[in-house]
């Protein structure tokens, strides 16, 4: 009995950890949507945590841990993925700087065109959000 209950326990586990988002370099990234400039830029998601490398300053940040919250696709046809804090008392994260992501496909188990990193806090009035492009992902933003 005990061991089937630690496989239920294992696979609803995994479950949670295998959500699907490709490792991604990003080539191009802008912090007003507007001017862009280039930076390359890894992404990785692991265990529910994405892992943002900086091949420049060759530099790693963490942020999670994380839940795939939506999906579905926008106006012009393309697939998303919405990532969220995985918290279950937000009153203990009252003025803590919280990441949300969506990772845009060109379709639903496609290519990464583009991921958005929104940064929120309670006590400040706006959000930090920054966007970064592949290569086919700044093309068709070129093109727009």
């Amino acid at each position: 009995m005990k061991n089937i209950f630690l496989l239920i326990l294992s696979m609803l586990t995994l479950n949670v950890f295998c959500q699907y988002f490709p490792e991604t370099t990003t080539y191009y990234s802008s912090s007003n949507n507007i001017t862009m400039g280039e930076e390359e830029i890894n992404f990785r998601m692991d265990k529910g945590y994405m892992n943002i490398f900086d091949n420049y300053y060759k530099s790693n940040s963490k942020y999670g841990p994380l839940k795939l919250k939506d999906t579905g696709f926008d106006e012009s046809g393309s697939f998303y993925e919405t990532y969220a804090p995985d918290i279950y008392d937000l009153e203990n994260y009252v003025g803590v700087d919280m990441s949300f992501f969506k990772v845009n496909y060109d379709k639903k188990g496609g290519s990464v065109l583009s991921i958005v990193h929104l940064i929120s806090n309670s006590r400040k009035k706006d959000p930090s959000i920054k966007y970064y492009f592949t290569e086919s992902g700044f093309r068709i933003r070129q093109n727009n």
